[in-house]
């Protein structure tokens, strides 16, 4: 692992590990991954990690609120905003206030796991070990950016001032995954991703969702057109991205397409799927095409593709109705 680890590094890649073991988290750290993201959860983190941790520089990420022992239906008055209608109506029984994260109804196994996680981040935080927050979104009942914000109270539940907390938000991050000279402060240079909040978070934690104005990349969003269109049960808009006229004519080598997209193979799914290798094929001096070969399964809608992504990122809508390929 230590030699992945290495070569990543080598390359300018940063490495997070998915370690929720006291032991797995050693190995991790010997390894010199950049981030632990998960908390150890099995027993309580001794001399020898802190230690380790302390010499390599890695940061910890707990994701605490995907482990909260709380019933999934929590709800807060900005949560309510950001929900669309039919995941509102199909969160069973009705959505509720939230808790103080120690449930009494959760099993006695999620619960001793729990204080783990809780004393675990006491004990790093006391150690000096630096703290990013994640929360592994996308789980049951830890909703996109929302489980953020819950994020940053039970960092604080953990043992973390408020203003260590929001430090690990931003800073923090920024700085683990090495991106703090763009982002993660307010300052000359960086990228104008504000968020302003009527309160003192930095002491009251809670008061983080008391958000009034939002900035990205310098222009203000509109919350309250944001607000309409999500609780709209049509689709939101998007606007279309102008796609160049040449997609692709297959010349470069490194795998990309002529709009720098990287070509992303495609089967049908299942453990008897489709088999199929893709390349460039020189028909002529100085003219590829792009060659395909798959071995289809043996089920009823097989098939083999090659995509070509129209814009690099985010999937989004994109316009090519000028657009074309050489094939």
């Amino acid at each position: 692992m230590a030699a992945i680890v290495e070569e990543a590094h080598k390359n300018g890649i940063k490495v997070l590990s998915h370690t929720v073991t006291l032991e797995r988290a050693k190995i991790a750290g010997r390894a010199g991954v950049d981030v632990i993201a998960h908390g150890i959860s099995d027993r309580p983190v001794d001399r020898e990690l802190l230690r380790i941790l302390k010499s390599k520089g890695t940061t910890y990420a707990p994701t605490l609120a995907v482990y909260e022992p709380r019933s999934r239906n929590v709800l807060t008055p900005l949560l309510q905003t950001v929900m669309e209608p039919l995941l509102r109506m199909a969160v069973k029984p009705p959505l509720t206030e939230p808790g103080n994260g120690n449930s009494h109804a959760a099993p006695a196994a999620r619960q001793r796991r729990w204080q783990y996680l809780l004393d675990n981040t006491r004990r790093l935080r006391e150690a000096g070990i630096p703290f990013a927050v994640g929360t592994d979104a996308g789980v049951t009942g830890t909703y996109h950016g929302w489980a953020t914000l819950r994020e940053l109270s039970l960092l604080v539940m953990g043992g973390l001032t408020p203003l260590e907390a929001i430090a690990a938000a931003t800073s923090g991050a920024a700085r683990a995954l090495g991106v703090l000279d763009e982002r993660g402060a307010v300052e000359p240079g960086k990228l104008a991703d504000l968020v302003l909040v009527e309160g003192s978070p930095h002491r009251k934690i809670e008061e983080m969702e008391r958000i009034r104005r939002v900035f990205l990349g310098g222009r203000e969003l509109d919350r309250e057109a944001l607000a309409r269109d999500i609780a709209s049960p049509l689709p939101t808009p998007l606007d279309a991205v102008a796609v160049p006229q040449k997609v692709d004519d297959f010349e470069r080598a490194d795998g990309r397409s002529a709009l720098d997209t990287l070509w992303v193979n495609s089967t049908d799914s299942g453990h008897n799927h489709t088999r199929m290798i893709f390349g460039r094929r020189l028909r002529d001096h100085g003219n590829h095409a792009l060659s395909v070969t798959a071995q289809m399964a043996q089920k009823d809608h097989p098939y083999a593709r090659v995509n070509v992504p129209l814009s690099p990122g985010a999937v989004e809508p994109a316009d090519a109705s000028a657009s074309h390929a050489h094939v």
